[in-house]
């Protein structure tokens, strides 16, 4: 594997997996220089040319992902660190093969692929939200005077109610097995 080759992993890594263009150049005493161009799905740009090497730049890439001029305590103490709450993962790669993420076409087809399924999903929830203030403004817990405390979870499960737990309110199996199949029928993409 090629220092440009871990570079694009750890750009992608972190999301920046559009227009990846990196150069290198030999420079002084054949230690090579990245010049790296990486963007992602938002439009951020991610550019940095380093002359002091391959573990360098790694470190230029995970401090500008990371944030990294968090210090602890006071920012007079010289000790740096990584803040994990800061972190982001583009964790859609993570089970894909690193020659897949290498390979430009295969990686463009991944990200329009990626890309139409977030579309898809944000498409079905406004279309799906009618459906979904329904169910909260129909369901009939939320209204219920007839609860059976809930002991074998913890509170806020299931209403509070144990027969709605278990599946066995007739008010609850009623809105499920008629009233929610109508409604839904509306919102269904067949």
């Amino acid at each position: 594997m090629t220092g440009k080759d871990v570079l694009t992993l750890l750009l992608c890594t972190f999301g920046y997996d559009r227009n990846i263009r990196i150069n290198v150049e030999r420079l002084g005493y054949d230690e090579p220089c990245y010049d790296v161009h990486a963007e992602n799905a938002e439009g951020d740009v991610y550019e940095q040319c380093d002359s002091e090497g391959l573990m360098f730049h790694i470190y230029e890439i995970i401090a500008h992902m990371t944030e990294y001029n968090c210090y602890i305590n006071r920012p007079s103490e010289k000790t740096r660190y990584i803040d994990l709450q800061k972190l982001h993962f583009e964790n859609n790669w993570w089970g894909v093969p690193p020659k897949y993420v290498l390979d430009e076409k295969q990686r463009e087809k991944i990200v329009v692929s990626k890309d139409e399924r977030e579309r898809q999903i944000k498409e079905d929830t406004e279309r799906m939200k009618p459906f979904n203030e329904w169910c909260e403004k129909h369901n009939p817990c939320n209204s219920c005077t007839e609860k059976v405390p809930l002991t074998s979870l913890s509170p806020g499960w299931h209403h509070d109610c144990e027969i709605c737990y278990n599946g066995s309110c007739p008010k609850m199996r009623h809105y499920f097995d008629v009233e929610y199949q109508e409604e839904i029928k509306k919102y269904r993409k067949d």
